[in-house]
């Protein structure tokens, strides 16, 4: 064994943990330095591990180098430099923590949400806090998806092979491999697991993005059936105990020609749109989910959890004087008031099957993004057991905003009268770690398929709702997909 990680390896290995993290530097390299060396150690540290095997288990590897702070490293640019891999990105609200992954050092996904969490917790046991699995599940994992759903799976969790992380003051980049002892003298496993990754480190040009052309567009439901679909809606809250649902569109624009790079345009929804989640998934080589979410599901510090109630919404005005008075109209709103009251009595229920202290604000606040506005109201626990991320997410998902109250009720109805998959849309995306986990909720979203754009928005619907009015807000959220697109002289509008 060679290199400052020999004495580390040594415990590691002895260790029963599936997860070993090894720092391979004491001091930060810039990134075409760091390529080298973990490239360099990676093999020595194979070498290392095939001849000194001691479980029989696979074993995780991840090799974590520092990066110089002073190097500006544009992870869209370093993304979309890779266009024949499989990427992510992930960014918090407040841009303390981002992440740009490419490769798949493990993958887990089923057609349940549960057996792909609990696969992944089997490397979170006593593994380091820098780790991180990414992913999401569908909406609704009982619901069929559609054949451009089907690349992202019902439920998928992945380990990039090369990450770069970016959190508060503190830059690294870390490469993951599989240990099989299994196979360790095979001629496959001479060679680290896509060490390709590390070979060279391409040139880093910022992506332009140019708007996408578009000949079509139709949507589902189209507005007689939606204005229908409420009206069904309120017939039902007549007559059964339902107090609200969520009602989704689904909006498909169909280009001329593929669709340009998605990591492309989450770059500019990225610098555009402060205080939301930007998150992007690939699902294969023609499928990727992208958004820019105001919402946050849960977000978990060792055993506090964080949740929010988010509802009601009134566009932005460029007018300060308007965009106030759009606030104040919010504000006063009996309709949005109660609306945004009822997915907080529902959390505070769900809160309180699994927290102590839960704290919330009485007045809700107002959230303000590019586009729209909405109440909003946080909510904060002491989990009484031990955190099982499995389990928050079927007590927390899908909530009001997103599905309605009381659930069951609201779902069936949901199921009875949308007539397309919302696959990814409305759904938990996020991460999980051995000490925390942060999802959204996956709105103001958009799927990238082949030559086709799906755009998903969702409205609140209680007794007084009236169908126009929704429609113009689900075109009101539509706005933050709208801006990409460019309508052909041959563009057929709405079906």
């Amino acid at each position: 064994m060679r290199g400052p990680w020999e004495q580390a390896l040594q415990q590691a290995i002895q260790h029963p943990s599936r997860s070993v993290w090894l720092s391979i530097a004491s001091s930060p390299h810039r990134l075409a330095a760091a390529y080298r060396l973990l490239s360099t150690t990676a093999q020595q540290i194979l070498q290392a591990l095939q001849q000194h095997p001691v479980q029989q288990e696979d074993r995780l590897i991840s090799l974590c180098c520092p990066l110089d702070s002073s190097e500006e490293i544009d992870l869209f640019a370093w993304l979309c430099a890779h266009p024949h891999e499989m990427r992510l990105f992930w960014a918090d609200r407040n841009r303390d923590m981002t992440y740009a992954g490419l490769g798949c050092a493990l993958a887990f996904s089923d057609e349940t949400p549960e057996q792909p969490l609990s696969q992944v917790s089997s490397y979170l046991q006593d593994a380091p806090q820098s780790l991180r699995f990414f992913g999401g599940q569908a909406f609704d994992p009982k619901h069929a998806p559609t054949d451009a759903w089907r690349p992202m799976h019902k439920a998928q969790w992945r380990l990039p092979a090369l990450t770069i992380s970016q959190e508060t003051e503190t830059c690294s980049l870390t490469f993951s491999f599989v240990f099989s002892p299994k196979t360790a003298l095979s001629p496959q496993t001479q060679h680290v697991p896509q060490a390709h990754l590390l070979q060279e480190l391409p040139p880093l040009i910022p992506p332009s993005f140019q708007k996408i052309p578009i000949t079509r567009r139709h949507d589902t439901p189209s507005l007689p059936h939606w204005c229908e679909a409420i009206e069904i809606a309120k017939q039902t809250f007549s007559q059964q105990d339902l107090e609200k649902v969520v009602l989704a569109r689904e909006t498909c624009l169909q280009s001329p020609s593929p669709l340009p790079d998605p990591f492309a345009l989450l770059r500019t929804l990225y610098d555009q749109a402060a205080d939301t989640y930007i998150f992007g998934f690939q699902g294969d080589a023609h499928t990727t989910f992208v958004g820019a979410s105001p919402e946050r599901l849960y977000a978990r510090d060792g055993k506090v959890l964080y949740s929010e109630a988010l509802a009601g919404t009134r566009p932005r005005k460029a007018d300060p004087a308007a965009d106030h008075q759009q606030s104040e109209a919010l504000l006063s709103s009996e309709k949005d008031r109660y609306e945004q009251l009822l997915v907080i009595r529902e959390l505070e229920e769900r809160f309180d099957g699994l927290c102590e202290e839960i704290q919330y604000p009485q007045a809700p606040r107002l959230r303000k993004l590019k586009h729209v506005q909405h109440l909003w109201t946080p909510i904060q626990g002491k989990l009484r057991q031990d955190p099982q991320d499995a389990a928050i997410l079927a007590t927390l998902h899908p909530t009001p905003a997103v599905g309605g109250r009381p659930r069951p009720r609201a779902l069936a109805l949901l199921h009875e009268l949308e007539r397309f998959s919302r696959g990814w849309y409305a759904a938990p995306i996020g991460w999980v770690g051995p000490q925390g986990a942060e999802f959204c909720v996956g709105i103001r979203s958009a799927l990238f398929s082949h030559d086709r754009l799906f755009l998903f928005t969702g409205a609140g619907i209680v007794p007084d709702s009236e169908p126009e009015t929704e429609w113009r807000e689900l075109e009101q959220k539509l706005k933050t997909f709208w801006e990409f697109v460019d309508c052909t002289p041959d563009f057929k509008p709405p079906t």
